[in-house]
């Protein structure tokens, strides 16, 4: 291996990996090979260390390099691995069901002596990180800690984990395919993907099972460290044929019954379907798959799906064709696996819980079959190609979202513009479109005690509901979700819960505080229009001063544009107007006239067209009119000394005192909510209510808040800050804030207390009878309480007591004794009183001891947990109203949208913790996964029985667009027919009757194997089912036939002539490039059924007869008698289409003739007159609507978007 040697050295550190044959050591060395075989790791680390030993020409040091041993003798299916087998290098072969992503591993960790300042490496040699009981690797400290890891200065690697599934080929019978986990490192990792068909060649491990409740178990799981990896693209016809069997193969094929014969082989027990076994019959071979110079592919895949009455064996030919494929996947769609039909975004068992990528039916049946029985039940994500992981859990249009910058949008405006802007990156999903975003735009989430900035991963909207859920929040805040959307909720601790099951009451997180995000930008400087415009200065940046500038405006304020722009400032508070012309003078350089009114109150006046022009510029948002107006951008940008002068002019300018409160009040209902997001930024919690008598927003501060709001105001002086100071004072001596826990802590901390032998002094009996919360001064003296008892306790089970003494310092009866150790109170007793013999004394005490110590440590958990809730930056909310909206009238909407973050799911916005959806796109995924297989496919129709007087589309449960990817739809009814029903019967008694000998054989010795074989002729398949198999594999394997000329003119002739039917503009388009397509592909398999290497005329004849025979049955228009190619490609006829177009023309002329919308028995009434059916117009009308193409702004009135 020189010279592969000098190749890895050439290349590396892109290589890695020495590949080693084993046969090459079995020849040079067989001891040495068995060996290697039995002991695996010894021999590799001494191969390693060898590897960097070896005198090389070139200067590299190969420290990352690693032997790969390659194409191991043992191949075992994982079902075989036993016990005797652990520790040894070994083969196992299948297929991958799931692959975590890449993630580094430590394997050399840097810990640094926090005394000494000495730093020293620990190896990590096993999947537990190694931290305990080290010692500082400096003889002179040579203590044990603290130490430190240092990140920077460690090694890591690369690592993955999949999964490895048995093969479908290698099971038999209801076999289930059985797993094994497998973990890959270094330049292994990350080249494995879900349905690749791989050989891992690796080190059989086991570890032991464990949790929580029950401890370690005496079971171990298996587990394999991967050496090296062979992708073995195991074909569909990747069986092995010997030479007779070849021979016997190609005198099938010049048999002229051969169809026949095949069609006779499929699923034999069943009687009739001659034409739906032909197709299956050519499903099994199908077409071949064609790559053209320009990149496209046209697959070769011929898929088939079984519509018809239930009871007439469509599943059991689904099985059976599993069964006589060599590669299959059977799955059923009540019960189809987590992956659908695809792939799916799973929880990642095989790591850490993020999400993974698991393979569904259609990628492990990859170049075979895939049947998929009851396609209809399937969940509708899953008919899907491309499926999307989550229900409609999402926010109303209206939804104001807040970044981390200080920028509010409607979440609606914001994912419209961004799909506009970005229509080529927008993946289409199941009634959904999602958008990832891969710039850096960023949210405030938490982890329910801190709050942080994270980046919005992606973005979606969805089809909305018919109604929403909209929540009203103890701060004022509302939200409008759908029905399903998640909210936090605090239930056993926090948990999401649908918003229809949100109850009032229900207390919910918010933020205490929001971190500052300072992000002052340069403030735009505007050029002066003329000469003629006032000399100016500008400030550069936001500061103090001009934020107290702001704060004056946007209450006192208004901005005139006119023949003078003017900014004026309106008062009666000599201070505050002396204040505001001193700050203007100051930053702006500009002197203020003075009007004064007969009431006294005193307006400053700024004119200056430039200086309008420059608040224009900077400062849009407040120079909206009232209700309209809005915090600028720039103040949530700024620093906290600045956001602290702009609140605090902001309450000089029109806060209110009332006699328990303190409040900013305002017309709009965005500035009241601006102002409680900006006092969050300073840990001031606040409530929005509405102040009916004034027709506006107060914005007040809660009691808990007082003292730091107070804090807002340096300068003495001012009236009303002597009022608000008497405010804050009352509300120090009485308990007036709202800074509460969840009524369940109440519970947590009874709990504790009973644990430590605390009693309950029934402080809390009012919460808990009442659903009243605990205030955080409350819980905090109880936590400390706690804690000094926990730690009393410890102290006093350090000395060795008896039982009794015990149970005294705990403060335990008998009773909770024995709920907590499991030993029964008689026990407990019979034990004090000196009872059993001193080694069962000695091995009860040993046991209660333990159980005690557990107990208590738990409680300690517990206490820490609940200084961790007090410590963070998460207060708790009540849920103040529930109820359900229509989406009509001013709620009306088609769409729904939704902002994702990862790995938290929850962003900060409205004032509140908020839930967004766990979405995983799937579009990304079909471009990696392989999926190429044949898929047949059994439904019912949704009424039980098949319609034939009704299109195909409206009666089963499947989406158009996935119908139309069918080449093949047969409608199988069971129709009454007495000669059709006694042959059915007849054949149904013969084939029971062969069974019955079959089992009689075993005991009675009158039944000969004649008998047997003559009963079973009716059952028998014509081809052995192994041998139509491999007849199959050799004919995809070698048989790649063309289109003869006869066979491309009478398919051209048939395609072409079925066209020029719909040339007549009333008349529907009968047939689509899809169907000469199918045809296609259907002739190609005739001809390899015969093994032919030309697809001959008798080959069109045949392909065009089963088509036709089935577009007769489910494409025709049952109202014209026509053919219709859009019944399965958009699942509306060309007739239905005509009177949809009529009734929205109704609408449209209605609706101007009665300015305004058109009512609903008017359209009904001018329908009936155009010939259209009222019952068809009503129909047509609720599926308009349905489809949002018109709505009811009231009921019984029809508009047009």
């Amino acid at each position: 291996y020189w010279d592969e040697l000098l190749e890895l050295a050439d290349s590396y550190p892109d290589e890695r990996s020495l590949k080693i044959r084993f046969s090459d050591i079995d020849k040079f060395d067989p001891d040495f090979a068995e060996e290697l075989m039995e002991s695996p790791e010894p021999i590799l680390e001494a191969a390693h260390a060898a590897l960097l030993e070896m005198d090389l020409p070139m200067d590299v040091y190969m420290d990352r390099a690693h032997v790969r041993i390659m194409e191991l003798p043992r191949h075992f299916k994982t079902r075989e691995l036993r016990s005797d087998h652990i520790g040894k290098l070994l083969a196992i072969d299948g297929l991958v069901r799931t692959a975590t992503e890449v993630r580094p591993k430590i394997v050399s960790a840097a810990f640094q002596c926090q005394r000494c300042g000495f730093t020293f490496f620990k190896e990590q040699t096993g999947n537990k990180f190694e931290d305990q009981n080290l010692k500082c690797m400096n003889q002179a400290c040579d203590r044990g800690g603290p130490f430190k890891l240092l990140l920077a200065q460690s090694k890591f690697v690369d690592a993955q984990k999949i999964r490895v599934q048995e093969s479908p080929e290698d099971l038999r019978g209801g076999a289930q395919p059985q797993t094994l986990d497998v973990e890959l490192e270094d330049d292994l990792a990350g080249r494995i993907f879900p349905g690749d068909r791989v050989i891992v060649n690796g080190i059989l491990k086991s570890y032991q099972r464990s949790s929580p409740q029950q401890g370690k178990s005496t079971y171990f799981d298996l587990t394999q460290k991967g050496i090296s990896v062979e992708m073995t693209e195991q074909e569909f016809e990747d069986i092995e044929i010997d030479p007779e069997e070849e021979k016997l193969i190609l005198e099938m094929s010049c048999d002229p019954e051969i169809y026949e014969k095949i069609r006779g082989s499929i699923a034999p027990s069943i009687y009739g379907y001659d034409d739906v076994k032909e197709a299956l019959a050519l499903q099994l071979v199908s077409g071949f798959e064609k790559h053209l110079p320009d990149g496209a592919r046209i697959r070769g895949d011929i898929h088939i799906l079984l519509v018809g009455d239930p009871g007439i064996a469509k599943s059991q030919l689904l099985r059976y064709m599993i069964k006589i494929s060599p590669r299959g996947i059977y799955t059923s769609g009540k019960s189809s696996t987590s992956a659908g039909l695809t792939a799916t975004a799973v929880k990642d068992e095989l790591g850490d819980g993020r999400w993974t990528i698991e393979a569904g039916a259609l990628v492990l049946a990859d170049k075979g079959i895939a049947a998929i029985d009851e396609m209809d039940k399937m969940d509708n994500d899953d008919k899907s190609a491309l499926h999307e992981a989550m229900e409609q859990q999402s926010y109303h249009p209206f939804t104001e979202i807040e970044f981390s910058d200080g920028r509010k949008v409607r979440i609606g405006e914001f994912v419209e513009r961004l799909m506009t802007d970005r229509t080529m990156q927008t993946i289409a999903g199941k009634d959904c479109e999602i958008l990832p975003i891969h710039e850096e735009l960023k949210i405030k989430s938490t982890d329910m005690s801190r709050i942080f900035d994270v980046a919005v991963d992606r973005v979606s909207r969805h089809r909305a509901p018919d109604h929403f859920i909209k929540i009203r929040y103890s701060n004022g805040r509302e939200i409008i979700v759908t029905p399903e959307h998640p909210i936090y909720i605090a239930k056993d601790g926090l948990a999401c819960v649908p918003a229809q099951q949100v109850k009032v009451g229900d207390y919910a997180p918010a933020p205490r505080s929001i971190p500052i995000n300072e992000n002052s930008k340069d403030l735009i400087q505007v050029k002066r229009q003329h000469s003629g415009e006032k000399p100016l200065i500008f400030p550069e940046k936001l500061n103090p001063c001009l934020s107290r500038i702001l704060g004056y405006l946007i209450t006192e304020g208004h901005f005139y544009r006119g023949s003078s722009h003017e900014i004026d400032f309106t008062n009666k508070d000599e201070d505050l107007l002396k204040e505001m012309s001193s700050l203007m003078l100051g930053s702006f350089g500009i002197e203020a006239s003075r009007n004064q009114r007969s009431d006294g109150v005193i307006t400053l006046r700024f004119i200056s067209t430039h200086l309008f022009r420059w608040f224009e510029a900077n400062f849009p948002e407040m120079m909206q009119a009232g209700r309209d107006r809005r915090m600028p951008v720039a103040v949530f940008q700024s620093a906290e000394n600045s956001i602290r002068a702009f609140l605090a002019a902001a309450f000089l300018g029109d806060g209110c005192v009332h006699s328990t409160s303190v409040a900013y009040s305002t017309v709009s209902r965005g500035l009241a909510e601006d102002y409680q997001d900006l006092l969050l930024r300073l840990g001031i919690s606040s409530r929005i209510a509405m102040d009916r008598k004034a027709n506006a927003f107060k914005v007040c501060v809660m009691g808990d808040s007082h003292r730091k709001f107070e804090q807002l105001f340096f300068a003495p002086g001012y009236e009303k800050l002597e009022r608000m100071r008497c405010v804050t004072s009352a509300c120090q001596r009485s308990i007036r804030h709202h800074d509460v826990l969840p009524t369940e802590t109440a519970y947590s901390i009874l709990q504790m207390k009973k644990s430590l032998g605390l009693t309950n002094d029934g402080r809390f009996n009012e919460h808990i009878a009442n659903g009243y919360g605990l205030t955080i001064d409350t819980v905090t003296e109880s936590a400390t309480d706690l804690k000094d008892r926990y730690h009393e306790v410890l102290t006093l089970l350090e000395d060795e007591l008896t039982l009794p003494e015990m149970r005294s310092a705990l403060g335990w009866s008998q009773n909770y004794m024995a709920s907590v150790t499991g030993v029964t109170r008689g026990n407990i007793d019979y034990y004090e009183q000196g009872g059993y013999d001193a080694s069962r004394r000695t091995a009860m005490a040993k046991n209660i001891y333990q159980r005690v110590h557990a107990h208590l440590k738990e409680t300690g958990i517990k206490i820490s947990e609940l200084e961790k809730t007090l410590s963070s930056n998460i207060r708790y909310l009540r849920i103040t109203d529930v109820h359900v909206i229509a989406n009509e009238e001013e709620n009306f909407t088609n769409y729904v949208y939704d902002i994702t973050v990862e790995p938290t799911h929850t962003f900060i916005s409205q004032g509140l913790v908020l839930h967004n959806t766990i979405s995983v796109a799937k579009a990304g995924v079909m471009a990696t996964l392989k999926s190429r297989c044949s898929l047949l496919a059994a439904a019912n129709p949704k009424l039980g029985r098949f319609d034939k007087y009704e299109p195909i589309a409206p009666q089963i449960n499947l989406t158009p667009a996935l119908m139309s990817r069918f080449d093949l739809i047969f409608v199988l009814t069971d129709d009454p027919d007495t000669k059709r029903d006694s042959a059915i019967a007849q054949h149904i008694l013969k084939s029971n009757y062969a069974g019955e000998l079959a089992t009689q054989a075993a005991w009675n010795q009158d039944i000969s194997q004649d008998d047997i074989n003559n009963a079973l002729v009716v059952i028998m398949p014509v081809v052995d089912p192994e041998l139509l198999r491999k007849y199959v594999a050799y004919a995809r394997k070698n048989i790649f036939p063309t289109l003869s000329d006869e066979a491309k003119d009478y398919f051209l002739k048939y395609y072409v002539g079925l066209r020029s039917q719909g040339q007549d503009t009333n008349k529907p388009v009968p047939v689509t490039a899809r169907q000469l397509e199918a045809l296609i592909r259907l002739g190609e398999a005739s001809a390899r059924l015969r093994l032919s290497d030309k697809v001959t005329l008798d080959d069109a004849r045949r392909v065009v007869k089963i088509l036709e025979a089935c577009l007769r049955k489910v494409g025709v228009d049952p109202e014209t008698g026509f053919l219709d190619a859009d019944i399965i490609a958009s699942g509306t006829t060309k007739s239905t289409r005509d009177r949809t177009k009529s009734v929205m023309d109704i609408i449209r002329d209605v609706s101007r003739e009665q300015q305004g919308p058109a009512p609903r028995d008017a359209v009904l009434d001018r329908a009936v007159e155009l010939g259209i059916e009222r019952a068809k117009a009503e129909e047509i009308i609720d599926r308009m609507r349905r489809d949002g193409d018109v709505f009811e702004p009231r009921p019984g009135m029809l508009k047009l978007p």
